[in-house]
């Protein structure tokens, strides 16, 4: 009678950890796979941020070149202008007015360097900000790579620790069938 007590707690017993490593192991490849769809899902968001970073990084360059284009000739007009004016003064035949127009139009052109410095230095900036934040994109997407693969370790020290229970289990199912047969043995 003890023995059978014996054997139908050692068989429940059995049942009810073989029940909870099933939960365990469908738990743990639940959230594995939660997990690896997450950083996919993650991976391609950053991959389009990258693209359209990307982009604008090079869309800001060719506007830059553009400024930085208008500058050149800009600073080759102002210096032709300066120039013009410095043989205006020495020319007595040259009229005031053409002075005050060519006077006129070099101020214009000046401020329009100005504004196309400060345009330039705005664009560098706007780089700069650019070029950092795909840089902090990179680096929170080799951070992600880092937890799935942390992830992908503990799953696996998970299941070598299901397969030791496994091992257990089939022990004691071993155990339980041999004193089953000493059972019968006595029993007859």
């Amino acid at each position: 009678m003890l023995l059978q007590k014996q054997l139908n707690d050692a068989h429940n017993k059995a049942d009810n950890q073989e029940k909870t490593l099933i939960n365990i192991q469908a738990k743990c490849d639940a959230r594995v796979q939660s997990v690896q769809a997450e950083c996919r899902k993650r991976s391609v968001l950053l991959e389009e941020e990258n693209k359209r970073l990307i982009n604008e990084v090079n869309h800001l360059k060719e506007k830059q070149c553009q400024y930085e284009r208008e500058k050149a000739e800009r600073e080759v007009l102002v210096r032709q202008l300066q120039q013009k004016r410095v043989d205006a003064l020495h020319k007595e035949s040259t009229s005031k007015t053409l002075m005050d127009a060519s006077l006129r139009r070099s101020v214009h052109l000046e401020s329009e360097l100005e504004d196309s410095k400060k345009k330039a230095g705005q664009m560098r900036s706007q780089f700069q900000e650019i070029q950092d934040q795909l840089t902090a994109t990179l680096r929170c997407t080799e951070k992600m790579q880092g937890d799935v693969k942390k992830l992908e370790i503990e799953n696996s020290v998970r299941r070598s620790i299901i397969k030791k229970q496994d091992d257990q289990i089939e022990q004691l199912q071993k155990i339980m069938q041999s004193s089953t047969s000493v059972k019968q043995v006595l029993q007859k």
